[in-house]
């Protein structure tokens, strides 16, 4: 029933399109590092793709709120200024909602890879302490996405107020 309600606010929610980008598939603060002259270099390229660049704010996002400080969500408003103000893109495409909406959606990528072990153990055919350990993980994820959704559904009130 979550997980339907988690992809319930999803569909209700889905952002503005946004112009198709590089997408690092990984972007997070272990995998940027800076150079003798102080210029960032980003590693760890092997999930990049053409997508949507609030993908990467997302799973950042997401990153951030596991792994502090969270970088993000500490002045979202903040954020998403100088975004906006280094990328061009509008205030349609990058705010608050839809970099919830992309930390959401980003957190169903590890969570999938969760269910299919967990499914996969279930059915025997497969037996690992690594699955095992992971799945506790799922538990945390469903505070995550409800902290988030919480969050959320308050601005919007709040907004509507």
């Amino acid at each position: 029933p979550f997980m339907r309600c988690v992809g319930a606010w999803l569909e209700a929610n889905r952002p503005a399109p946004a112009p198709l980008t590089l997408v690092h598939g990984d972007f997070q603060s272990s995998n940027m590092l800076l150079d003798q002259q102080g210029e960032l270099c980003l590693i760890d390229w092997e999930l990049t793709h053409i997508g949507d660049p609030r993908e990467d704010l997302g799973w950042f996002g997401l990153v951030s709120i596991i792994t502090p400080p969270d970088v993000i969500g500490d002045n979202i408003e903040d954020f998403c200024s100088i975004y906006r103000e280094l990328t061009g893109l509008s205030e349609t495409v990058i705010n608050p909602q839809s970099i919830t909406y992309f930390t959401l959606l980003s957190s169903f990528r590890v969570f999938a890879g969760i269910l299919a072990g967990a499914s996969a153990m279930d059915a025997d055919l497969a037996a690992s302490t690594a699955i095992a350990y992971t799945i506790l993980i799922q538990s945390s994820v469903h505070g995550i996405w409800e902290n988030i959704l919480g969050a959320s559904i308050e601005a919007a009130e709040l907004e509507h107020a």
